[in-house]
């Protein structure tokens, strides 16, 4: 098995910490005026390589979005 280059490690670490901040900045911006989802989405995908939680959360999430956005879609349907 290889060792990691420098290269290697410096890009993982980089990929984990622009995941982690992406999270960071997303969830607040859920309550606070601001795009929150796209932060959250790029967050979670930029962490599913290394951690399979990020790409289970991630499925959910978008499931959820189109779940409202159908719900949305039906109700405004009916209101008419």
């Amino acid at each position: 098995m290889r060792k990691p280059t420098l290269r290697a490690k410096l890009l993982r670490s980089g990929r984990k910490a622009a995941g982690f901040a992406a999270l960071g900045i997303g969830i607040p911006l859920i309550v606070l005026p601001g795009p929150g989802t796209p932060f959250i989405i790029a967050g979670l995908a930029l962490l599913e390589p290394e951690y399979h939680w990020a790409g289970r959360a991630r499925a959910r999430y978008l499931h959820s979005l189109r779940a409202l956005k159908t719900a949305g879609e039906r109700a405004w349907r009916t209101r008419k």
